[in-house]
This record gives C-alpha cells, structure tokens and sequence, in this order.
C-alpha cells in the first residue's frame, strides 16, 4: 500500500481536514517533493494529474466506440475510478504533507498558504536535481 506510516498528530490532522489515506496517496503520487521534507500538490502539478487521468479516460472511451460495444462493468467501473481520481485531485490543489527526515513518517498534512507554497517552491529551484529522501529525484 504505502510506504509511510502515519504519526497520531497526521492522523488528528487528517481527520480535521477532512482528509483521508486516499486523498494523502494522490498528493504523494502526483504532487511535487519539496527540499523541506514535504510533498506539496501546486496548480500545476494538478493541472497536469488531471490532465493524464483525463488522457486515460478519453482513449478508454474512443477504444468503446471503436469495437462499438457497451462498455463492460468493470470498464464502467474504471471510467468511474478515473472521474473521481480527477475530481479528487482538484480538489486537494495547495495541499501538502509533511514527513521526518527520513521520509518514512508522515508528521502533518495542511492547506498551502501562497506564501508557504513560493517558500517551499523557491527552496526546490535552489537544490534542483538533487537526489530526495522519500526515493524520487526533484524535478
């Protein structure tokens, strides 16, 4: 599932925040790590999630009109899956996680102010390239 455990503090704060174990996965999956131990999902980091998943769900829908057949139930299911993944990740825009230093903890979760989110963005242009901790290399 995940390669994190969360603190009790995350969890109080997910649950504050009307978040849960899915919406902190989709940040993590698609949003951008920043140097100050964080996984921050910025407008374009959504924009372009929202864009692949809407990417899937047209070449699912052109491959049902091309055989011509009703889609099966579990092909239904999927465009569902897809339509509320891009909902969902519309709606975290300007979230961030925080994790420990060794990025196996999650510590906290809380809404971006634009101040913290330039902040944090403009610490990851200065370290660009290097090698994170969570495992991914920033972009």
């Amino acid at each position: 599932m995940n390669a994190y455990r969360s603190s009790k503090h995350a969890r109080q704060r997910m649950q504050q925040r009307a978040m849960s174990e899915a919406d902190v996965e989709l940040i993590d999956r698609f949003g951008v790590e920043v140097n100050d131990g964080g996984v921050l999902m910025t407008h374009r980091a959504a924009d372009a999630a929202v864009e692949k998943l809407n990417r899937d769900l047209r070449s699912l829908e052109r491959a049902w009109r091309k055989t011509g057949e009703t889609p099966t139930q579990e092909e239904a299911e999927a465009a569902r899956r897809l339509r509320s993944t891009m909902q969902a990740v519309d709606r975290l825009r300007c979230r961030k996680l925080v994790f420990d230093e060794s990025g196996a903890t999650l510590i906290t979760c809380y809404r971006a102010t634009p101040e913290n989110q330039r902040r944090s963005l403009r610490a990851l242009r200065r370290c660009r390239g290097r090698a994170s901790r969570r495992g991914r290399v920033a972009q």
